[in-house]
């Protein structure tokens, strides 16, 4: 490790505590650090070491030895001690390698690295490389010119270049900085500064709001340079507009422009609706808002239908847009399942693209399309991540977490109410309003049951019988968002031999 400290394994290792056994056992095999005290002159001194060490290293110490051949005594320390210094990792974390050696050692070799030729400027990167505290920290250096190739001007005061050695990062599995190498970066002059403390104070400046890799002089014209991460656009050299994904919104929303004459909804409102809602985009993920073609609908079901609108669940097989971060361009998510709502009853233009505004507050719009046999214009939308709003009626979920929606759930029933009768007026309103008092996902839904539903009919006493219920009662099923039912139930059939009627037997009920 370094003159006065070894690294080792101790074989039979540590006592500790084994609950399960309830005695002390060894754990073997355990790495330590051995700590000599070649000046240390008496046994008094030697242990008043050890009693500072205790002290100073949280009792991280296992023991004393000596060694047979010099006889000098020997601390046993844990092994998060810098294999090269002894000290104290920053954070001790054992099972972070990027800890194996301390700081201050991980600088001294940094250090090496500056010869710059100017003090001030030596020191400062100095300082700031003593500033980093995990193995995530990008390392401030010194930069010679000569490590740059295809030099390229972008602007007045800005080159794109590549570094052929390219920045310091911490590789894990060898212990050690490494360097990923052809690494494109902007160097940036500052023709105006008039000194190094200038000049220095407009680093500090912008270290904090860029990724700044060093710094770096031309030797011919002798201007000092700094180092940036690549954060200019190839297209039109600006600053991306989100460094990390490559993102240029200027050059995206020209795109886009240039594409205007590859569509039309033939209707010059929607037109310019969709063009203006395309030049709002202001961030990489920002959903593209589109013209859509109905026959890239497929797999188009009924959702649910009343008198205002009709939905239904679709696969679009192009997809909608969205920015890949790798390729800098815009691709396809194909095969995605979205939905389409046809509302009723709006006549005018101006009243369909209001509804649309009104269904984009709660729910991802992906644009517009037409049904091109009835005419009808489309919404084609999804749900937004929070998934808090009924796609039915746009009112947030009853039960978020079940996606449940009590006033839609009773809709549902309602509108069922034709589809069953016992026959008997009293015992259908008693039925129809029992269904109407849910007021949760998981409440049973009251159901006039046919018996012929009953099978495996068996006496369990006099008034009672055990059966199969063949279609079984309704849930509230998630995933799909809807009623279904839970086949083949076993349920118990309760006979009222005594009652006289009907609401006798309501009361009973």
């Amino acid at each position: 490790m370094n003159e006065d400290s070894l690294s080792a394994i101790w074989m039979d290792g540590p006592l500790y505590w084994e609950i399960w056994n309830k005695k002390y056992i060894r754990l073997s095999d355990f790495k330590v650090g051995l700590k000599y005290s070649y000046s240390i002159q008496s046994i008094d001194e030697f242990l008043n070491n050890v009693k500072q060490s205790l002290i100073v290293n949280n009792n991280m110490i296992f023991g004393i030895s000596q060694d047979p051949n010099t006889k000098d005594y020997i601390i046993v320390f844990q092994d998060k001690y810098c294999k090269f210094c002894s000290e104290k990792y920053i954070i001790p974390r054992k099972w972070n390698k990027w800890y194996e050696s301390c700081k201050s050692c991980k600088v001294k070799d940094l250090t090496n690295l500056i010869s710059s030729g100017s003090e001030k400027i030596d020191n400062f990167i100095q300082v700031k490389q003593l500033k980093i505290i995990n193995k995530r920290d990008n390392i401030l250096e010194w930069i010679p010119y000569n490590q740059f190739t295809d030099i390229n001007e972008m602007n007045e005061d800005s080159l794109s270049a590549i570094w052929m050695d390219g920045p310091l990062y911490w590789e894990t599995s060898n212990k050690k900085y490494t360097r990923t190498s052809n690494v494109g970066v902007v160097l940036k002059y500052l023709h105006n500064i008039q000194s190094i403390d200038e000049f220095l104070n407009k680093v500090k400046f912008l270290i904090n709001i860029n990724i700044i890799y060093g710094i770096s002089r031309n030797p011919n014209t002798m201007d000092y340079i700094i180092v940036f991460q690549d954060v200019y656009c190839k297209k039109c050299n600006e600053l991306y507009s989100s460094n990390y994904h490559r993102w240029c919104r200027n050059c995206s929303i020209d795109c886009l422009k240039e594409n205007f004459t590859n569509w039309t909804s033939r209707n010059e409102k929607i037109d310019n609706y969709i063009q203006n809602m395309q030049l709002k985009i202001s961030d990489y993920n920002d959903k593209i808002f589109e013209w859509i073609p109905y026959n890239q609908f497929i797999n188009i079901k009924e959702l649910n239908k009343d008198d205002f609108f009709t939905l239904y669940s679709v696969k679009w097989k192009n997809g909608p847009l969205y920015w890949d971060a790798w390729n800098k361009k815009c691709v396809r998510r194909s095969d995605i399942e979205i939905v389409l709502k046809y509302p009723h009853n709006l006549q005018i233009i101006d009243e369909f693209l209001n509804e649309v505004k009104k269904h984009s507050i709660n729910f991802e719009v992906f644009g517009i399309s037409q049904n091109p046999d009835t005419g009808k214009y489309i919404i084609a939308f999804q749900e937004k991540i929070d998934k808090k709003y009924c796609i039915k009626c746009s009112k947030v979920y009853t039960n978020v977490d079940k996606k449940w929606c009590k006033q839609c759930s009773i809709n549902y029933l309602r509108k069922n109410f034709t589809n069953w009768t016992s026959e008997n007026e009293k015992i259908d309103n008693f039925i129809q309003e029992k269904q109407i008092e849910i007021n949760y996902s998981w409440n049973n839904v009251f159901e006039w049951i046919p018996y012929n539903q009953f099978t495996n009919i068996k006496e369990t006493n006099e008034d009672s019988l055990s059966a199969t219920w063949i279609d079984g009662p309704l849930y509230w099923e998630t995933w799909n968002k809807e009623y279904i039912r839970r086949s083949d139930i076993e349920v118990i059939l309760k006979y009222s031999h005594n009652i006289q009627h009907i609401d006798e037997f309501l009361s009973k009920v």
